[in-house]
């Protein structure tokens, strides 16, 4: 579920820019891929640094929600899509990002009582 929020996320954000003026320049989508392929690395060795055996081939302990925050920098290099028609279809997947949250704490609030409390 939380891939599939990702992935509608991304095409809301690509509807939101309506145009290329709305866009950012080459030498800022560049700046903005080096710093998001910095942080990754920096993930990498500090997991390295931290949880892996000196000369392991693997790092250890990497998780994917390290990366989350990049994910949401990286949005700025996304393709437009929206247009003036468009804008309703932003509105409704805005909608289904914005709640997913909210779903999800109930949701994994109800199965901590269930599992703890109840069960």
């Amino acid at each position: 579920a939380a891939r599939a929020m990702l992935a509608i996320a991304a095409v809301t954000a690509m509807l939101t820019i309506k145009s290329e003026a709305e866009r950012i320049s080459v030498w800022s989508q560049l700046v903005v891929a080096g710093g998001v392929l910095l942080s990754a690395a920096g993930v990498f060795g500090v997991q390295y640094v931290d949880f892996t055996v000196p000369g392991s081939p693997t790092v250890e302990q990497v998780l994917g929600r390290y990366f989350l925050p990049l994910a949401l920098v990286g949005a700025a290099l996304l393709p437009p899509l929206g247009s003036t028609r468009s804008a309703r279809l932003r509105d409704a997947l805005l909608i289904v990002v914005m709640g997913f949250p909210v779903v999800s704490v109930a949701v994994m609030m109800r199965a901590l009582v269930l599992r703890y409390y109840l069960g």
